[in-house]
């Protein structure tokens, strides 16, 4: 997905394209087109998430989920 949104960016700049035009040529949406992820590393609730579930391993995930918003994590 992140090569496709280069490759538009890439045509907009050298074709003077529209934003619509690119993405379609490409094959993405528009909202992939402009989406920028919250965090560039999820190791973090990753390692969260694995220390709840040693903890808690009968838990589940919507239990975990709360859980770590509880705990700070969004």
């Amino acid at each position: 997905m992140a090569e496709r949104k280069v490759w538009a960016r890439e045509l907009q700049v050298q074709y003077n394209a529209s934003v619509v035009t690119c993405c379609n040529a490409v094959g993405i949406s528009r909202t992939a087109y402009y989406y920028e992820p919250k965090l560039t590393d999820d190791t973090a609730i990753i390692d969260a998430l694995n220390a709840l579930i040693e903890k808690h391993h009968r838990w589940g995930f919507p239990k975990c989920f709360k859980r770590l918003r509880k705990l700070g994590n969004r």
